[in-house]
């Protein structure tokens, strides 16, 4: 059997992400993403690799498939304090996570296997 990841890229990949470089937005497959690229993500998206977010308009994300909480997680650009020692920080946006509400836009700092 195919390993998790493995299946997630798989359900991803088809899926096209919106992508910003040089200025425009395009679309973009999710195996053609690369670190430093900005992704836009809205409400029912799946986000498609780790994101620092940049902006945010009543962003919230569901975590429960890293966490196990069902709790919907507010994000921001400002990470809130006291949680530099959390594995899981309001200013990231991380991979196989769904957006729940809102919309925002986030740098890819990690991909594929070298994700959180």
């Amino acid at each position: 059997g195919q390993d998790a990841g493995a299946e997630l890229r798989k359900a991803l990949g088809s899926v096209p992400v919106v992508v910003i470089r040089d200025g425009a937005e395009k679309e973009e497959e999710v195996q053609n993403l690369v670190v430093g690229d900005v992704v836009k993500v809205t409400m029912g998206d799946m986000v498609p690799a780790d994101l620092l977010v940049l902006n945010s308009v009543d962003l919230q994300t569901n975590e429960a498939v890293l966490t196990g909480e069902p709790h919907e997680k507010i994000k921001s650009s400002k990470p809130k304090k006291g949680e530099e020692d959390e594995s899981f920080k309001s200013n990231m946006l991380y991979s196989g996570t769904s957006v729940v509400s809102g919309s925002g836009k986030g740098e890819i700092v990690a991909t594929g296997m070298r994700t959180q």
